[in-house]
C-alpha cells in the first residue's frame, strides 16, 4: 500500500487503476497535483473521470539549453555553482516528463516531473485515457 493510497478511501464499485507520482487514477475518478513541479507538490485535485476531457503526455528535451548548461557547469567547475548547472545541463538534456489534462470547464492542469519519472508519467497518462475511454465499467 503506497501512501497516496493510505490518503484515498475507494468509493464502492471503484477500483484502483495505478497509484504513481503524478496522482492516483481509479475507475471513476482520478486525484492529481495541479501545478506540480520540481520544486513543489502542487494542489491536489479530485476530479470524477466524467470531467476529464483529454490528457496527453509528452517529454520535453531542451538540448541547446542543456549544453549551455554543460559548458557553464565544467567553466565554473572550481566554484560550487559549476555542479548545479551541470546537473541541470544534464536533466535538460536527459528530458522531463509532462502531462496536460483538460477538464469539461476548460481548466488545463499540467504536472512536469523529474527525468528519473518517465515511467510513471507515462503510466499514469495511460490508465487515465483506459478509464476516460471505459468509463462506467
Amino acid at each position: 500500500m503506497s501512501k497516496n493510497e493510505k490518503k484515498l478511501d475507494l468509493m464502492p464499485n471503484e477500483t484502483l487503476l495505478t497509484d504513481t507520482s503524478f496522482g492516483i487514477v481509479t475507475n471513476k475518478r482520478v486525484v492529481y497535483f495541479s501545478g506540480m513541479k520540481w520544486g513543489k507538490g502542487g494542489s491536489r485535485k479530485d476530479v470524477p473521470i466524467q470531467h476529464i476531457t483529454s490528457v496527453g503526455h509528452d517529454i520535453e528535451q531542451h538540448v541547446i539549453k542543456g549544453i549551455f548548461q554543460l559548458i557553464f557547469g565544467v567553466i565554473f567547475a572550481i566554484l560550487i555553482i559549476g555542479i548545479f548547472w551541470f546537473i541541470r545541463g544534464i536533466y535538460n538534456i536527459m528530458g522531463h516528463p509532462t502531462v496536460s489534462m483538460n477538464t469539461s470547464g476548460q481548466d488545463k492542469s499540467v504536472m512536469t516531473g523529474k527525468p528519473m519519472q518517465k515511467v510513471d508519467a507515462e503510466k499514469f497518462a495511460s490508465h487515465l485515457r483506459y478509464a476516460l475511454f471505459n468509463k462506467g465499467q
